[in-house]
């Protein structure tokens, strides 16, 4: 079984001010096989992202492709209804169907 968690990481900015950021890991097999850090700020939107993953079944062959579509569509605050990172995950099914 695999599945996408939230993870939580620190950056310092350059006036050494330090920001809790998120970013979200793969769990598979026992343990966790993949991870990008550092996604955002708001662990609200990462959330998000990681919940659709799981609900849509995202493939770990997809993981990077879908968090950097689902960047690319921007913050679910603009988004205009709630499908919002559904779109993003169901482009990378429909090209790996091709």
């Amino acid at each position: 079984m695999e599945y996408y968690f939230v993870t939580a990481g620190a950056i310092r900015d350059e006036h050494g001010v330090v920001h809790r950021t998120y970013g979200i890991a793969l769990w598979k097999d026992g343990g966790v096989r993949r991870k990008i850090e550092d996604i955002s700020t708001n662990k609200h939107h990462v959330k998000l992202m990681a919940r659709c993953m799981n609900r849509r079944r995202v493939a770990s062959v997809h993981f990077e492709g879908v968090v950097e579509d689902m960047l690319a569509c921007g913050s679910p605050r603009v988004a205009k209804n709630k499908s919002f990172f559904s779109q993003a995950v169901r482009h990378i099914h429909i090209a790996a169907i091709y």
